[in-house]
């Protein structure tokens, strides 16, 4: 399948799963869900609209254990940088006995145990707040976020250069939404009253911090590599009113 059919073809994907998650669209238990599923739609859009002038082909190497993608030099340093929060994220086990027997599974929402500005394996904790006890969001924007960083670093062999570009920009989104919905435990307009996330806002703010740091230095890493170098790629998210409201998303 070419790049073309397949950008195509994934953004369909992404724009049914975002629609089918819109008669939900007021619950938070899964609006930033349909929102990430709306921005990567929006970033093959992108590329099949634009090309290479928003979603420049990126080819990669590794040079002595550090990951190079081709233009991109800050996007690279960026990378690198967070690429130990970014794989503690990614191999969290998510899911947890639900039972004694354990013939069911339940997927707690994250958060960070310390106020810390890394995401390391020894702070990232499972929150044990009775609302986070089914999280809807976290497994699926883990899921993204794992999708993206095996698109990045995968050989040209196994993923073109020209998606591997969309990849980066689902990176940013991935990060992004996944902060926003950390927000929701307690620290956005819906749940700041609400008095069951005393014990456990602070956590989860933690966490919404560290990683929407990281999607913001790779977003602007992004955008500079892609005036500067000719790569990187051209990016904004709508995550709802508070932001990106009125603006061009790409």
């Amino acid at each position: 399948m070419s790049s073309a059919s397949e950008i195509a073809k994934l953004q369909k994907h992404y724009e049914d799963k975002g629609e089918d998650l819109n008669k939900f669209s007021k619950d938070s238990k899964v609006y930033n869900l349909s929102l990430l599923y709306k921005n990567i739609a929006k970033n093959y859009g992108s590329a099949k609209k634009y090309g290479a002038s928003a979603v420049p082909a990126m080819s990669y190497n590794v040079e002595n254990g550090q990951h190079k993608f081709e233009n991109s030099p800050e996007f690279s340093k960026h990378f690198n940088d967070n690429l130990p929060d970014l794989l503690n994220l990614a191999r969290y086990d998510m899911e947890f006995p639900a039972d004694e027997q354990g013939t069911k599974t339940t997927t707690p929402c994250l958060s960070l145990n310390k106020k810390e500005p890394r995401i390391t394996a020894q702070n990232l904790d499972s929150c044990n707040n009775i609302n986070c006890y089914r999280c809807n969001e976290c497994q699926p924007h883990q899921e993204e976020l794992i999708k993206s960083l095996q698109g990045l670093t995968q050989p040209s062999s196994m993923v073109s250069d020209v998606m591997r570009g969309v990849h980066a920009k689902n990176l940013v989104s991935a990060l992004h939404s996944w902060a926003s919905h950390q927000d929701t435990r307690g620290y956005d307009a819906e749940s700041c009253t609400d008095r069951s996330y005393d014990n456990d806002a602070n956590n989860h703010s933690s966490l919404s911090n560290a990683m929407r740091g990281i999607a913001d230095k790779l977003n602007v890493a992004l955008e500079y590599d892609n005036e500067r170098h000719g790569g990187g790629a051209k990016h904004r998210d709508y995550m709802g009113n508070n932001y990106g409201k009125n603006k061009d998303v790409y």
